[in-house]
């Protein structure tokens, strides 16, 4: 079996259906944090690189840490090869995520995943350093 078919056997078994695209309103165990430490704006004046899967939960856990300091400018994306819902990107871009701090979504099957990721997160690093003036 060559690398080719063992992709398409790898594609055909993935069931698409079981990745949790929705977004739930919240995610209790971040509100309960949220409770026992009030007021504390841990992500104040910091840069924050997510290199996660984009799917539903993502979207409440980036509201929590918004609303305890955190500045959606200074928010970096990288995805997760095939995890990364299209409700969820579209979400980020309407809650003000600015699309060219993110990769854009890694979709090809054929490339090496740890090379493709170290260009993809090198890139950001690289914006992120010339938004900030070298810094």
């Amino acid at each position: 079996m060559n690398s080719h078919e063992k992709i398409e056997r790898c594609l055909n078994g993935f069931d698409g259906e079981r990745i949790p695209s929705s977004i739930p309103v919240a995610l209790p165990l971040i509100e309960q944090f949220r409770r026992e430490h009030p007021g504390k704006e841990p992500f104040r004046n910091v840069d924050v690189l997510f290199i996660q899967h984009q799917l539903g939960p993502f979207i409440p856990k980036l509201e929590a840490m918004v609303s305890e300091g955190l500045d959606r400018k200074r928010c970096w994306f990288v995805d997760i090869p095939y995890s990364t819902s299209a409700l969820v990107s579209r979400e980020l871009r309407e809650k003000g995520c600015r699309t060219d701090q993110m990769t854009g979504r890694f979709s090809e099957p054929l490339e090496d995943y740890d090379e493709s990721q170290s260009i993809r997160i090198t890139y950001l690093r690289r914006e992120r350093a010339a938004a900030r003036g070298g810094r």
